[in-house]
């Protein structure tokens, strides 16, 4: 993690190193380590191999609202 917060995962990394410190100092790096499989097949059904956090963001709450929809169907159908 060190060292991906200083270098990035390398030269074609288009986060800054600001934009890294705040992305492991938050929840937000959390989020990234708990979906990173999610992430990780959503970026290459965009045929993109880096993101840039705005998109990083997008994404994640992309799979939290799939998520989130999924839970709310499975209480559903277990009242209905």
């Amino acid at each position: 993690m060190e060292l991906w917060e200083k270098y990035g995962t390398g030269p074609n990394d288009p986060t800054t190193r600001e934009e890294r410190e705040k992305i492991k100092n938050l929840s937000f790096g959390r989020k990234i380590q708990k979906y990173y499989r999610e992430i990780e097949k959503e970026l290459n059904i965009r045929k993109k191999d880096s993101v840039s956090s705005n998109e990083l963001k997008e994404i994640i709450n992309k799979i939290e609202e799939t998520a989130e929809n999924k839970r709310k169907n499975k209480i559903y159908k277990m009242i209905n």
